[in-house]
């Protein structure tokens, strides 16, 4: 059999009867056209595409820490650290996608942002569930997204995920009971250890060890 590829082979196929196998896995047609502007400035448009591609980033750290979490809990610890592994360069790539906006003055950041009102990147539900996943659990972000259910129950799995579940104050919807307290929680989502505000660090190792034990 010949080496040399044939001119059918090498021709690429330009010709589909539908749309293309890239368009249909990457969804391009869907993602260049999510931008729009509320304002007639035209520096917003990199503003808004760098928000765009900064949740993109959080959707893929949630993805690796998540199947990092999982792996974990089933002693994979090769997948686990694979994902991990795999989050150092995609954090890297996080950060670097301030460097289009980075050069903006006051000047020319403020020239839109009366339009964006109360937006903020705060309210970013995606970047709470890296929050959430990394431990930092505070029951009150969860309020912001309750007018999006779907980003809302997402963001529950990962109390789910631990046993923990907050609650809220039938007579006031806006509030949510919750303590100053740290508590330690088994795999089985028992209560295992309960740190009141300004423990020592020494009692929280103990704590460690006990459920290690398990």
């Amino acid at each position: 059999m010949s080496d040399t590829p044939t001119d059918e082979a090498a021709t690429p196929n330009l010709s589909f009867e539908g749309s293309t196998p890239y368009e249909d896995y990457v969804q391009a047609s869907v993602l260049t056209h999510l931008q729009h502007p509320l304002s007639n400035e035209p520096g917003e448009m990199a503003f808004l595409v760098t928000t765009q591609v900064m949740e993109l980033w959080f959707t893929l750290l949630v993805h690796e820490w998540t199947t990092a979490a999982r792996a974990l809990r089933q002693d994979d610890l090769a997948t686990a650290m694979a994902a991990l592994h795999r989050s150092l360069p995609e954090l890297e790539s996080l950060n670097a996608s301030w460097k289009p906006i980075a050069h903006l003055t006051p000047g020319q950041f403020n020239a839109y942002r009366s339009a964006l009102g109360e937006g903020s990147g705060f309210q970013s539900a995606m970047y709470r569930r890296l929050e959430f996943l990394l431990g930092d659990k505070s029951a009150s972000m969860l309020v912001p997204h309750r007018g999006t259910p779907s980003a809302h129950a997402e963001l529950e799995k990962v109390w789910d995920a631990w046993g923990v579940r907050p609650e809220t104050d039938p007579n006031d919807p806006e509030e949510i009971e919750h303590n100053a307290e740290i508590f330690a929680i088994d795999p089985q989502g028992q209560i295992r250890a309960l740190y009141p505000p300004n423990f020592k660090p020494a009692k929280l190792a103990i704590g460690t060890r006990t459920l290690a034990q398990l």
